[in-house]
């Protein structure tokens, strides 16, 4: 088998792609949350630990951001949750024509029924963002309840009985720079 070496170099000695070709991933950054979180916020409340912050190295790179919760809502009348991600301070979420429903990436209801209080919920998603800067950028995950009445809890069930059935998790967000 033939072994192609481009511009007459060897593979070890290829350390950028070539000039005009993007996607390479340029640096990574994660925080864990292993602790829990309860909110009643009825705005959007920072989930501690569940931040990370990233300085892109040119204005044309992207970030890309991935974000996987364990959690819950309280199954108390039908309590509406929604999550979203912050850059700084900002809501990254901008839907079209919002009227006065919320940009958020997860909206629902946790439905009361006999086992309401140990099923937890997984959450995971993803976004590309284009922030233009060579500053460092902050983004966050952040949670509401839309009455007072419920509760939004992070890595661990409603009840947090400590027995078997009960779960208990890890949360993440991971930037990824992505050369432009």
């Amino acid at each position: 088998m033939a072994i192609i070496k481009p511009n007459n170099n060897t593979i070890s000695a290829i350390t950028a792609l070539p000039a005009g070709v993007g996607g390479k991933v340029l640096q990574v950054v994660q925080a864990t949350k292993t602790d829990t979180f309860t909110t009643t916020a009825t705005s959007f409340t920072l989930v501690t630990d569940l931040a990370a912050s990233i300085t892109p190295s040119a204005t044309s790179s992207k970030i890309f951001v991935t974000v996987s919760i364990m959690g819950q809502r309280s199954n108390d009348n039908g309590e509406v949750g929604q999550i979203t991600i912050f850059k700084d301070s900002s809501n990254l979420i901008n839907a079209s024509s919002p009227g006065s429903r919320t940009p958020s990436i997860s909206s629902g209801v946790q439905m009361g029924n006999s086992n309401g209080d140990v099923n937890a919920e997984p959450y995971s998603f993803s976004i590309l963002n284009s922030p233009s800067t060579t500053s460092s950028i902050t983004y966050d995950v952040r949670v509401k309840m839309i009455s007072g009445s419920g509760e939004f809890y992070i890595n661990r069930v409603e009840d947090d009985l400590n027995n078997n059935i009960r779960g208990r998790g890890i949360s993440t967000i991971t930037l990824m720079e992505i050369a432009g």
